[in-house]
C-alpha cells in the first residue's frame, strides 16, 4: 500500500461500506483512503499565507516579516507600527492600525483635494497629487520638508517604485501612464517620460509590483478591465476583462497571489489572482460608493464615499467589518505603511548606465527611457535630442547633407527641405563612399580618385577633424564599418575584391576574392555577423551576369542568393537581417529576399531613371536621375542607421 494511503475501517451496516478518518478520502476504488490536501479543496484557504501539507494533516509557514499568530491560521505582520495613510480632503491622515492613535502629517491648501498618495520608506517621503493643482508633491516624514516633483500635469493615481526609484502616474485624459525619478525635483521643466499610451480608456488607477518589475492598471471606459505590463511598459496585456463595473482602485496582496479592487458601480470589493483567474466579488449593504482599497495581513480596507468613512473587514468572508474613521471630510486615497509591503531589493538598474530614467521589466531587468523631448540612441543607453535622432546622409561632391527624419512624412511633397544641417568640405574635390558609427559619431569616408579611407568624428561644437586610416589603390566604390566590432570592409575600383581591416586601419586582408569580377556593393549586418554585397559579373562573358552574395563576416559560407537582376544597386538589410533589399537600376525596380534565399519579390516597379536606394525609420528612399529628387514612401519598418551616398 502506498505511504500516502489508509486502511479503510467498515461500518456495522447491512451492506459493508469503506469510510476513511479526518483528512483522508477515498480514492477512485472505493477502497483505498488517500490524504486530503487541505489547501486544494474547494473554498478551503486554512493558512493565509504558505501552506505545507503532510501525511493526514497540514501546517503553516510564515513569509519573512511575518509571524504565526496563535490560531496556527493566521499572521501578524512584526517590526514598526502598522500605519494607514489616508488622503481625508485636504489632509494627510496617519493612522495607527493597533495603537489607534492619529496624526496629521500634512495639510494643503483647503481649495485642495488631495485623491491619492503613496509612500517611500527608502527616502522617507510620502507623495500625493490632486487634480487641481496640477502637481505631484511629497513630504518627509522626518524633517516635514516638502517639495515638488512635477507640475502641469493632469495625474488621477500615482505610485512608488522603490526599488528601481521612479514614481508613477496616470493621466486618465490623455490615456497615459507617465513616470519620472523618484527624486527628480521640479526646476521648471519635466524630465518625465511616457510608459503607455496606447488604446487606454478612461485609465483610474495604478498599482505597482517593482518586486517583479510589473504594473497594474483599471479602465472605467466602454470596457472595463484591468491590465498588466512590465513597469517600462513591454509585455503588456489583459488581466480582467469580466465582471467589472467601474474599478477605481486597486490593490496588490503578493502573499495570497492576489489583486483586490473596489468597483464605484457594483457596489463592492473584487479580487482575482494574479493571472487573472479566480475573480470574486464581496457585497456588502455597507460598501455603497467605494474609492479606493488597500489590503494587509487578512483584511481589506476601503474609503466610502457616502457616508465619508474608511472601512475594513476579513478580505474572504467579508466577516468583522468595522468603522475605522468618520469625518466631515471626504476620504480618497488609502495606503498601508509598513515595512514588509516594501522589502529591500537589488536595484537592476544601477548596473544599467542609462543616462536619464531606467525603468524596471519583467525578470528584474533595467531598460533606458529618455524624457519627452528626448529619444534613445542607437547605444540603448544614451538620450539624444531630437535633431540627433534618425537622420539620412545625402553625399554631394563636396558637401554632405545630413537630413532628419523626425516628422518627414508629413513633409513629402513640399518643395523646401526638412530639417537639415550641411557639412561642407572645402579641400575635398569630390567625395565618393561613406559609412558612419552612430555611438562614436564617427564618419567613414573616400574621395573620388583618391582612395583613402578616411575617419571624421563630428564633434559637438561643430568642427569637423579628420584623419586618413587606410591607403587604397583607385576609388573606394564600396564601404561598410561594423559597428559592433570596428572592423572596415571596402571595396575599391582596380581589384575584384572585397577587403578588411581592423577599426585603426591595421592589418588589412582580401576577405573574398575567388570568383568575384565586378563587386560594387557590400552591406553589414552585425548581430547576426552576415555580410552579403553584389557583383555585376564579367563584362566580357555574358553568361556571367550579375549576382546578389552571402557570406559570414569572415568570408566563409558564401552562398548565391539571387542572379536576376540587371544592375543591382544600394545593398542593405532589414533591422532583424533576415531580409536584403536593393534596387535594380537597370529595370527601375525595387527588389528583396529573405536572407536565405527564398520568398523574392518585387516591392516597387516603375521608377524610371533609378540610381541610389536605402531605406530605413519606416520609409524607403530612392534617386532617380532625370530630376535629382529623392523620395520616400512607408513600406516597411527597418533600422534607424541611413546612409545614402551619392
Amino acid at each position: 500500500m502506498p505511504p500516502s494511503a489508509v486502511s479503510p475501517r467498515l461500518l456495522p451496516v447491512p451492506t459493508r461500506v469503506c469510510a476513511c478518518e479526518q483528512a483522508f478520502e477515498l480514492g477512485s476504488s472505493g477502497q483505498v483512503c488517500k490524504d486530503v490536501d487541505e489547501c486544494e479543496k474547494p473554498g478551503s484557504q486554512p493558512c493565509s499565507q504558505t501552506h505545507v501539507n503532510t501525511q493526514g494533516s497540514y501546517s503553516c509557514t510564515c513569509h519573512p516579516g511575518y509571524s504565526l499568530g496563535p490560531d496556527g491560521h493566521t499572521y501578524k505582520a512584526t517590526g514598526t507600527e502598522l500605519i494607514l495613510l489616508v488622503a481625508l480632503q485636504f489632509n494627510l491622515l496617519l493612522y495607527g492600525l493597533r495603537s489607534l492613535k492619529e496624526d496629521i502629517l500634512a495639510t494643503v491648501d483647503k481649495n485642495v483635494m488631495i485623491f491619492s498618495n503613496d509612500y517611500d520608506l527608502v527616502g522617507q517621503k510620502v507623495f500625493w497629487t490632486d487634480l487641481d493643482a496640477g502637481s505631484i508633491k511629497w513630504i518627509s516624514m522626518d524633517t516635514k520638508k516638502k517639495g515638488t516633483v512635477v507640475k502641469g500635469i493632469k495625474s488621477d493615481c500615482i505610485a512608488v517604485d522603490w526599488i528601481g526609484r521612479n514614481l508613477y502616474w496616470v493621466d486618465g485624459t490623455a490615456g497615459q501612464i507617465l513616470a519620472v525619478q523618484l527624486t527628480a525635483v521640479w526646476r521648471g521643466k519635466s524630465e518625465h517620460t511616457i510608459v503607455l499610451d496606447d488604446d487606454l480608456t478612461q485609465l483610474r488607477f495604478l498599482a505597482s509590483d517593482p518586486l517583479n518589475g510589473l504594473i497594474y492598471w483599471s479602465e472605467i471606459g466602454g470596457e472595463p478591465q484591468i491590465g498588466q505590463a512590465g513597469m517600462d511598459g513591454s509585455s503588456r496585456k489583459i488581466l480582467v476583462s469580466q465582471g467589472l463595473g467601474w474599478p477605481t482602485s486597486l490593490a496588490l496582496d503578493r502573499l495570497s497571489w492576489q489583486i483586490f479592487w473596489s468597483d464605484d458601480k457594483f457596489h463592492c470589493i473584487g479580487s482575482a489572482h494574479l493571472d487573472g483567474t479566480g475573480v470574486r466579488m464581496l457585497q456588502l449593504t455597507q460598501i455603497k460608493r467605494p474609492f479606493s482599497v488597500a489590503v494587509f495581513e487578512d483584511e481589506v480596507f476601503w474609503s466610502e464615499m457616502k457616508t465619508r468613512t474608511v472601512q475594513r473587514m476579513k478580505k474572504t468572508t467579508g466577516k468583522n467589518r468595522a468603522v475605522l474613521i468618520k469625518r466631515s471630510q471626504q476620504p480618497h486615497g488609502l495606503k498601508i505603511m509598513h515595512e514588509v509591503l516594501q522589502p529591500k531589493s537589488p536595484n537592476p538598474c544601477l548596473d544599467a548606465g542609462c543616462s536619464h530614467l531606467c525603468l524596471l521589466s519583467p525578470r528584474s531587468k533595467g531598460s533606458c527611457h529618455c524624457p519627452v523631448g528626448l529619444l534613445l540612441a542607437d547605444d540603448g543607453i544614451t538620450c539624444v535630442p531630437l535633431e540627433e535622432s534618425a537622420f539620412l546622409f545625402l553625399v554631394l561632391p563636396t558637401v554632405i547633407m545630413q537630413i532628419y527624419l523626425k516628422n518627414l512624412e508629413a513633409l513629402l511633397g513640399q518643395p523646401t527641405l526638412p530639417e537639415h544641417r550641411i557639412l561642407p568640405f572645402t579641400n575635398v574635390k569630390q567625395l565618393a563612399s561613406l559609412d558612419y558609427i552612430v555611438q562614436e559619431k564617427a564618419l567613414y569616408l573616400s574621395e573620388l580618385d583618391n582612395g583613402d579611407i578616411r575617419l571624421l568624428r563630428l564633434k559637438e561644437s561643430g568642427k569637423l577633424s579628420w584623419r586618413k586610416i587606410i591607403p587604397v589603390e583607385g576609388t573606394v566604390i564600396g564601404l561598410a564599418v561594423d559597428w559592433l566590432s570596428g572592423n572596415i570592409y571596402w571595396i575599391d575600383s582596380e581589384n575584384p575584391h572585397i577587403n578588411v581591416a581592423s577599426s585603426k586601419g591595421q592589418y588589412p586582408t582580401v576577405l573574398v576574392s575567388e570568383n568575384l569580377y565586378r563587386p560594387t556593393s557590400v552591406a553589414l549586418h552585425p548581430p547576426s555577423a552576415v555580410m552579403c554585397f553584389v557583383d555585376l559579373g564579367a563584362q566580357d562573358d555574358g553568361r556571367r551576369g550579375s549576382s546578389i552574395e552571402c557570406a559570414s563576416m569572415d568570408g566563409s559560407r558564401r552562398k548565391v542568393l539571387w542572379q536576376k537582376s540587371q544592375v543591382p544597386e544600394g545593398l542593405t538589410f532589414s533591422d532583424s537581417g533576415t531580409r536584403v533589399y536593393w534596387a535594380d537600376t537597370g529595370r527601375g525596380l525595387r527588389e528583396s529576399i529573405q536572407q536565405d534565399g527564398s520568398r523574392y519579390r518585387v516591392d516597387r516597379r516603375g521608377i524610371e531613371g533609378l540610381t541610389l536606394f536605402t531605406f530605413g525609420q519606416g520609409m524607403m528612399f530612392w534617386m532617380t536621375i532625370d530630376d535629382g529628387r529623392s523620395y520616400s514612401t512607408s513600406d516597411c519598418l527597418c533600422d534607424l542607421n541611413l546612409l545614402l551616398s551619392l
